[in-house]
C-alpha cells in the first residue's frame, strides 16, 4: 500500500501544477483570414440596391423626414413673402403671376415649387382681416395634403403645421 500512496503523492501535485499552469498561460493567438485586397459593399440577396445606391425603405423614410422641415420652412417663407408683398403694395397679391414675379429673384426654388403646383396659395386674402383669425386660417399648403391626406400648411400668422386630410378640411382657408 505504501508504494501506491507514494505514487499518488508524487502524481497529484504534478497534476495540480499542470492545471494551474494551463489556466494562467496566455491563450495562443487565433489565426485570422487576410483582409481582401479589393473590398466591395455586400450586395443584398435578390439583386436589390444597397443603401449606398439609395435603396431601401429605411433610407427613403430618413430622406422624407429630412425633407419635411424644408417643406415647413418653405411654407413659412411663402407667408413672409406674402406679408411683405401686402405691406409694400398696400394690397395682397391677386394671383400667382404677381406673386411669382415678386419672389422669383430672391426665392427661385420656392417660385419653382409654386409654378410646379407643389405649393398651393390662397391669393387675394388680406391678412389683417381674416374672419377666423390669422392663427386659424390656412394661407398656403403642400399639394400632398390634398393628394395623400398628409402634409404641411402655413397659417396666415406664419406658423406651419403638419395636418391630415380631416384636419385640413376643418381649417378655415384664406380668401374663402
Amino acid at each position: 500500500i505504501a508504494p501506491t500512496l507514494l505514487v499518488a503523492a508524487l502524481v497529484l501535485p504534478g497534476c495540480r501544477k499542470g492545471n494551474q499552469a494551463a489556466s494562467t498561460a496566455p491563450a495562443a493567438p487565433v489565426a485570422q483570414a487576410p483582409a481582401p485586397q479589393n473590398p466591395r459593399p455586400a450586395q443584398p440577396a435578390g439583386g436589390g440596391t444597397t443603401v449606398a445606391q439609395g435603396g431601401g425603405g429605411g433610407v427613403m423614410a430618413v430622406r422624407k423626414a429630412a425633407q419635411r422641415p424644408m417643406s415647413a420652412n418653405d411654407l413659412k417663407q411663402v407667408s413672409l413673402f406674402y406679408r411683405q408683398y401686402e405691406d409694400e403694395q398696400g394690397r395682397p397679391p391677386a394671383n400667382a403671376q404677381e406673386f411669382l414675379g415678386y419672389i422669383r429673384r430672391d426665392a427661385g426654388k420656392l417660385a419653382k415649387e409654386i409654378e410646379d403646383g407643389n405649393v398651393i396659395i390662397f391669393y387675394g386674402a388680406r391678412l389683417g382681416s381674416l374672419p377666423a383669425g390669422a392663427a386659424q386660417t390656412v394661407l398656403a399648403y403642400e399639394k400632398s395634403v390634398e393628394e395623400a391626406g398628409d402634409g404641411f400648411v402655413v397659417m396666415a400668422d406664419g406658423s406651419a403645421q403638419r395636418v391630415n386630410a380631416q384636419q385640413f378640411a376643418a381649417l378655415a382657408k384664406a380668401g374663402r
